[in-house]
Parts: structure tokens; C-alpha cells; sequence
């Protein structure tokens, strides 16, 4: 597993970035980047489990390890779905748990997100070209 960052800024407040990026709707627009109709199942609460699913069936289980709304999310992803069922063993090459982090700073009005993501090794590049990519989406988004 490598922990791989990213970042953008992005001009507007950081409780609208927020919304856009975790809110239902927002997070269906930019997260498409990934894989077209993307969503998620559950409440983006502390201590509540997220289900990040794609229109096949597959994704993965995570939990709200932290959050301070407005300013930092972290989510421990604890296993991978398939055919929309939590998967006891893992053949995706992922270990767990795995934490993707995301962090809201103000800049006077603008927002800096940063992004923090463990990922197995081989789908580094993958992220590497989707990531951004699915952030200047946020942004767009964002600042409209």
C-alpha cells in the first residue's frame, strides 16, 4: 500500500466545497470521474458506515473515522463489495483498513482541499490520473 496526496484550490468558501463534495448529489457529480454513476448508501456521520457503490454492484464498506464538519473527513475503508454484498475475504489487492482523508482549509474565501488516500501500489498511476481530475471536477462545480 502507498499513501498517495493531492490537492487544489479552489475559489469558494469551504462550507460550499464541503457540501458539493460529500453532500449526495455533489458527490455523485464529481466522484462520476471514477466510474458513471457512482454514489453512495448511508449518512456521512461519525461512527456511521458509508457504502461507495458503482451501478454494477461493486465498491467498498467504509466507516466516518473522524470528522469536523467543514474542515476534515477521514474515511477507514474496511472491505470491498461484490454484486452489492461486503466481502469477508479480499482478492482486490487492497489491505485493510485503508483511510482516505480529506481536509478543508480557508484561504481568505478560496478553499484548499487536501486529499490523502492509501492505495495498493498497481492502481497508483489509475489514481494518479483519475484523482485530479475528479478535483477539478469539485471545482468546477464548485465555483459556479
Amino acid at each position: 500500500m502507498v499513501t498517495l496526496h493531492y490537492s487544489i484550490k479552489i475559489l469558494a468558501p469551504k462550507e460550499k466545497v464541503w457540501d458539493m463534495m460529500i453532500g449526495k448529489e455533489g458527490y455523485e457529480q464529481w466522484s462520476s470521474v471514477f466510474e458513471e454513476g457512482s454514489y453512495y448508501e448511508g449518512t456521512w456521520e461519525k461512527g456511521e458506515k458509508l457504502k461507495f457503490l458503482m451501478p454494477g454492484g461493486d465498491g467498498m464498506a467504509s466507516i466516518v473515522d473522524e470528522l469536523v464538519p467543514y474542515e476534515y473527513s477521514s474515511l477507514k475503508h474496511i472491505r470491498s463489495i461484490k454484486d452489492w454484498k461486503e466481502q469477508t475475504e479480499d482478492k482486490s489487492g487492497f489491505e485493510y483498513p485503508a483511510y482516505e482523508n480529506y481536509s478543508f482549509i480557508d484561504q481568505n474565501g478560496s478553499t484548499l482541499v487536501k486529499v490523502s488516500v492509501d492505495m495498493p501500489e498497481e492502481f497508483a498511476g489509475m489514481m494518479d490520473d483519475l484523482f485530479p481530475e475528479a478535483l477539478e471536477k469539485l471545482k468546477s462545480l464548485s465555483e459556479q
